[in-house]
């Protein structure tokens, strides 16, 4: 079965929009990657950086209660970063806040060392890894990160979020479909008629975070957003 990842800015556009969206739009995603506003957001697009400015405003105990009020089988995102020297306070706050996982989109680029430390940490809290990779991973460090990817390892085809560089996604796929035998998803740019590609090189699942984004503060509200996920799930074929 090809899954759904879907992308939502805990507290964006409003406090009130994000919980009635990352309500509504269960019956369309599989899993929901929520993003914890960060210092230094390095690899994500204008759209998801203006999500953070908005978002950060609302606090951090703010927007814990409200990542918490979210049921849902849901990943904190935020960098490591950010972080730096706290951790563990940060891991115990998402567990109890029922997060199934973490992804930091940081950790193989720019903390490579950190792997298996980091790794371990979020098992120890009965949490999963999504470990995130990109197109200039070398393919040892990809195999290093795989073993690590107990939630699933998530291909990010382009250099960041929303922007369409030229790329060939069937023959990325294929790359790191032979390097991990667990779960792959594909997202980070990935453009809407590149769905299907990716699905029947081998990936197990897409996400979509930037259209989801607009959607919301563009005038298209839920019911876009929904039709959005609709769209991605027919192109996967489920």
């Amino acid at each position: 079965m090809k899954s759904v990842v879907a992308y939502l800015t805990v507290g964006y556009p409003t406090p009130e929009l994000f919980l009635r969206a990352a309500e509504a739009l269960k019956p369309h995603y599989d899993i929901l990657e929520l993003g914890i506003p960060p210092k230094f957001a390095k690899y994500d697009g204008p759209v998801i950086r203006r999500s953070y400015e908005v978002a950060s405003a609302f606090g951090s105990e703010r927007l814990m209660e409200l990542a918490s009020a979210v049921d849902a089988e849901k990943y904190a995102l935020t960098y490591l970063d950010g972080i730096a020297g706290r951790l563990d306070e940060y891991l115990e706050s998402i567990s109890r806040a029922g997060f199934r996982g973490v992804l930091f989109p940081d950790l193989v680029v720019d903390f490579h060392g950190e792997i298996e430390r980091v790794s371990s940490s979020v098992r120890s809290r009965g949490m999963a890894n999504a470990i995130f990779v990109s197109p200039s991973t070398p393919d040892a460090v990809v195999e290093e990160a795989s073993r690590a990817a107990d939630g699933f390892l998530y291909l990010g085809v382009r250099p960041a979020t929303g922007v369409p560089i030229p790329i060939s996604v069937p023959s990325l796929v294929r790359r790191f479909r032979a390097l991990h035998d667990g779960i792959l998803i594909v997202g980070f740019g990935l453009k809407p008629e590149e769905m299907g590609d990716a699905a029947r090189a081998g990936a197990d699942g897409v996400a979509i975070g930037t259209a989801l984004l607009d959607a919301l503060d563009g005038g298209a509200g839920v019911d876009g957003a929904a039709e959005i996920l609709r769209r991605a799930r027919n192109a996967i074929g489920e």
